[in-house]
């Protein structure tokens, strides 16, 4: 990350705090007490997973509940959020504490934020981080887990400007530090991550974000050694009379994990267009790879991060690890608001390779097949909400032999899914 802009990112930052304000009385104080109970049920004939015809498909019910404390007045800004995830049926109905197969109630945020001024505020703690069009910072919301991070973070909003200047070190846990000098890190991670976000509206129709993102990752078992990857890019969002634009370019440098030379990027367009209750849109999206006979050792696939892998390249997430050749997706996407509390959606996408790659000896052709995607939502009442789909994968060759299961031998891809999502409010107090 270029250090003229994190100096003038702290610069405008520091030239806001008031060191001369007087404590006042605290004023609008809010202390909410808030959950939310999802439970989702599953059918899996090709979710994620290619099967063959003599493989089954299986059925799964699994659950999140979230209990959440927030509070607030004008000067200070908490949440603490814990949560229990589980699949029905995988610990005993009389358990007798001797089995440990359920994961424990886990802290999914606990942070704390002191507003220096109305402008300007430091949040510190175990955060979900939503950015841009979270190509590289989000919170997986999909995933019953989801995402989040031990940041601090510097925020400033101002006149249409937004920035967010985060960073974090990590380490296996703090009491090594009496032993030894530098921690092995151990944790599937980062060791450190410094990010800058920043978002400018202009005008009434458009806004730009930057964002910039440099993590850094642990040489295996040599503490001492940390490689840099640095992901940078735009992310435009044009919006007016029913036309929405949105698109972004990324470009990545440094060093992977491994050690090895990094240089990829990815790009995506996306055009809508609405009219009363329908919405059309259209869009690409490519993610850089490399050649079968590329030997550079430079390193060409996009690192994808934490990103919302289930809003990209399908539902059906047969891609959440990028192919080594890349990846284009073409996808075409409608949506139907029926009335006010419920809306149908329908999305295709059209999967391709971008470089030619080879399998055994063989240049498999570049069409990886089509994903068709149909969902609903429907508002049962005030925090009661039914969503579901149905999605099939309509597969090549190419793809069933980069999926390892061979051409021609892969059955009816299909996962069909129903969620219903209570969020209660317990308690609000003024």
């Amino acid at each position: 990350m270029n250090k003229i802009t994190l100096l003038l990112v702290a610069l405008l930052m520091l030239s806001e705090i008031s060191f001369a304000q007087e404590e006042k009385e605290e004023e609008n104080t809010e202390f909410k007490i808030s959950a939310q109970y999802r439970a989702r049920g599953e059918y899996r004939d090709g979710y994620k997973v290619v099967l063959t015809e003599d493989q089954s498909g299986l059925p799964i019910i699994s659950q999140r509940m979230r209990l959440m404390f927030d509070y607030k007045n004008d000067k200070i800004e908490t949440k603490i959020s814990v949560q229990d995830v589980r699949s029905w049926g995988q610990t005993p109905v009389v358990d007798f504490g001797k089995t440990q197969a359920t994961t424990p109630i886990m802290v999914k945020e606990a942070w704390a934020k002191y507003k220096f001024n109305d402008n300007f505020g430091i949040k510190l703690g175990r955060s979900q981080l939503r950015y841009g069009d979270s190509r590289l910072l989000w919170c997986k919301d999909w995933s019953n887990y989801g995402a989040s991070h031990d940041v601090a973070i510097l925020q400033y909003k101002k006149s249409g400007l937004l920035i967010d200047f985060g960073f974090t070190s990590n380490a296996t846990n703090d009491w090594k530090y009496n032993f030894i000098e530098a921690d092995d890190y151990i944790v599937s991670n980062y060791k450190n991550m410094l990010y800058l976000f920043a978002s400018k509206k202009l005008g009434d129709a458009l806004t730009i974000n930057f964002m910039d993102v440099a993590r850094g990752y642990q040489k295996l078992a040599t503490p001492e050694t940390v490689y840099v990857s640095n992901s940078v890019g735009l992310n435009p969002v044009f919006k007016s009379n029913g036309i929405k634009f949105d698109g972004s370019f990324y470009y990545q440098m440094g060093k992977v994990a491994s050690g090895a030379d990094l240089s990829a990027y990815m790009y995506t367009a996306n055009l809508s267009y609405k009219l009363n209750s329908f919405n059309l849109g259209a869009g690409y999206d490519a993610y850089s790879g490399k050649a079968f006979d590329d030997t550079d050792p430079e390193v060409k696939k996009f690192q994808t991060c934490e990103y919302g892998g289930h809003k990209f390249l399908g539902s059906m997430d047969f891609f959440l690890t990028l192919p080594e050749a890349g990846i284009n997706d073409i996808n075409v996407k409608l949506s139907y608001s029926l009335s006010k509390t419920t809306s149908f959606a329908l999305a295709f996408h059209n999967l391709n390779l971008i470089n030619d790659w080879q399998i055994a000896g063989n240049t498999i052709d570049k069409a990886l097949g089509n994903e068709i995607d149909i969902s609903f939502k429907h508002k049962l009442a005030k925090g009661v909400v039914l969503v579901g789909g149905y999605s099939t994968y309509l597969t090549t060759e190419s793809f069933e032999e980069l999926k390892g299961v061979g051409a021609g031998n892969s059955k009816n891809l299909q996962w069909a899914w129903m969620m219903i999502n209570f969020t209660p409010t317990f308690f609000v107090s003024k």
